[in-house]
C-alpha cells in the first residue's frame, strides 16, 4: 500500500535538511531501534569466521574480491544459527566508505532484507536469494527502493535507477536481471516522487527519523 507523507510542509522542511544533521548517537540509536524491531543483531564483518569463509569462496569463484565483500558490502543472514546484519563498519563510527547516513541507509535497507525474510520465509529467502539471480535481483530492488525513498524525502535528491540497478552485476547477477531491476524502480519513481513510501522498512525508518528530528 503507497503511504504520502503526512504533509507537503513536512516534506519540505525534511528537505531543507539535506541530509539531517545526524550524529554517531542518532546512528546507534536508530541501528538500536530498528534491530529490536526485527529481533536481529548487528555484526561486524570483519570480525565473523564464517563471513571470511564466504569471502574466500568468492573471491575464488571470480564473484566478488574478497576485500570488497569485507570492506564495501553488507551482508543479511535471516536464518539461525548465524541470523545477523553483517557490517562492514560499527554503527556510529564514520570511516573513509561509510559516512554517517549512509549508515541510516545501509540499516534500512538491510531491514527490508528481513521483512522480505519474514513474507517468504527465511529459508526459501536465502535459498533463493543464493540460488537465483533473478530472485536475488528483484530482492534488491524492494531494498534499493528504500535508498531512493530515503534519498528524496531527507536529502531532495533522486537517485538514479540504472546506477542502483547496475551495481547487481557485482552480486552475479546478468544485464537482464539488472535491466529489470532498473524497470521496477523507474515504474515506482513518480509514485516516490509524490511522497509515497512504498517499502515497510522505509516506513519504520521514516517513523524514527520524524521523530528524533521533531519533522512529524
Amino acid at each position: 500500500m503507497l503511504i504520502r507523507s503526512k504533509t507537503l510542509r513536512s516534506v519540505r522542511l525534511v528537505r531543507l535538511l539535506n541530509p539531517p544533521p545526524v550524529t554517531s548517537v542518532d546512528v546507534r540509536a536508530f541501528w538500536d531501534y530498528m534491530c529490536a524491531r526485527h529481533n536481529v543483531g548487528v555484526i561486524r564483518k570483519s570480525d565473523s569466521a564464517s563471513m571470511k569463509v564466504v569471502a574466500e569462496l568468492l573471491d575464488r569463484m571470480g564473484v566478488l574480491a574478497r576485500e570488497s565483500f569485507l570492506l564495501a558490502h553488507t551482508t543479511v543472514v535471516p536464518i539461525r544459527p548465524v541470523r545477523g546484519i553483517y557490517a562492514p563498519f560499527e554503527p556510529g563510527v564514520p570511516d573513509e566508505r561509510w559516512s554517517l547516513w549512509s549508515q541510516i541507509e545501509v540499516c534500512t535497507h538491510e531491514m527490508n532484507h528481513m521483512v522480505q525474510a519474514e513474507r517468504a520465509g527465511r529459508w526459501d529467502f536465502s535459498w533463493d536469494y543464493i540460488t537465483s539471480s533473478a530472485a536475488r535481483a528483484h530482492y534488491e530492488a524492494g531494498a534499493y527502493r528504500c535508498n531512493l525513498e530515503l534519498a528524496l524525502r531527507y536529502r531532495g535528491r533522486v537517485l538514479n535507477c540504472g546506477t542502483l540497478a547496475y551495481k547487481l552485476v557485482n552480486y552475479g547477477c546478468s544485464n537482464l536481471d539488472c535491466e529489470t531491476t532498473e524497470k521496477q524502480l523507474l515504474m515506482t519513481l513518480p509514485a516516490i516522487r509524490k511522497g509515497a513510501m512504498i517499502e515497510p522498512a522505509t516506513r519504520e525508518a521514516v517513523d524514527w527519523l520524524d521523530e528524533r528530528f521533531g519533522l512529524g
